[in-house]
């Protein structure tokens, strides 16, 4: 699901891909590539749609990432991120 989801973002369906990350962390909330690449995705799709929403759920996903990944790189990319889009969830 997260190489689907992956595949839909690079071709600039963020809708479709928002929906096959969804599915991907319904399926396993500990899968941190699905956390990060749904949180990337709402993050565009919301400054794009001006959407206040998808903003708080891309922060959420942000947050979600931090819990459940090992990588410390990501890590701090996911906190500051979450900076920019306006402090914690």
């Amino acid at each position: 699901m997260v190489q689907d989801a992956q595949a839909l973002k690079a071709k600039g369906d963020y809708k479709g891909a928002a929906s096959k990350f969804e599915e991907a962390v319904t399926a396993d909330g500990r899968n941190a590539d699905a956390h990060w690449g749904l949180a990337w995705t709402l993050s565009t799709l919301g400054q794009q749609e001006k959407d206040d929403v998808k903003l708080t759920m891309a922060k959420d996903q942000f947050t979600a990432f931090i819990r459940v990944s090992k990588d410390a790189g990501k890590t701090a990319e996911a906190k500051a991120a979450i900076a920019r889009l306006g402090g914690g969830s």
